[in-house]
């Protein structure tokens, strides 16, 4: 009886000993919010953000590549030689612009002063490329966020949120 009691409280004390460990290191995945530039180097999102729905595509491309594919859409306007498909949204150009397609699953006005703004989980174009893309293959791939919002300014301490969904890579 005495060593049935002995190790009972050797297991209680484990059990108390090791809760914590395992309740703390369970980290809980935090939303994360992409404030988006109006001017911006590295991207461009040529929508309208005031007419933007849900179930709209966000289209955020490479800077480089969409200008330059614009460029040849001007010259090729000139020239006469520019054709649009709008069933499959290509022209005859060929170009391939890198971008990423986000659906809008949700859009909320909010107002906020710069210090509530700050206090978001705050994601850069970098980390927009590197990790945005990830919920597409769970099985495979980490995903460190909950979920993805986008954020537009109207004015001052007044915003647009958008809750995107997964997104897909175009090249």
């Amino acid at each position: 009886m005495i060593i049935l009691k002995k190790m009972s409280v050797n297991k209680l004390y484990l059990f108390f000993l090791l809760i914590p460990f395992f309740c703390f290191s369970q980290k809980e995945k935090e939303d994360v919010y992409f404030l988006l530039g109006r001017k911006n180097l590295e991207y461009v999102i040529p929508n309208n953000f005031k007419k933007i729905g849900i179930g709209d595509i966000l289209n955020v491309y490479d800077k480089k590549e969409y200008e330059a594919h614009q460029k040849r859409v001007k010259e090729a306007k000139v020239n006469g030689a520019y054709e649009f498909d709008p069933e499959s949204g290509k022209d005859n150009l060929n170009m391939n612009v890198f971008s990423f397609e986000f659906k809008v699953i949700s859009k909320k006005k909010r107002k906020l002063n710069s210090c509530e703004l700050n206090k978001l989980n705050l994601v850069d174009y970098a980390w927009i490329k590197e990790n945005s893309w990830k919920p597409i293959n769970r099985e495979v791939y980490k995903v460190d966020f909950k979920d993805l919002y986008f954020i537009y300014k109207i004015k001052e301490n007044e915003y647009l949120f958008y809750k995107v969904g997964i997104t897909v890579t175009v090249n």
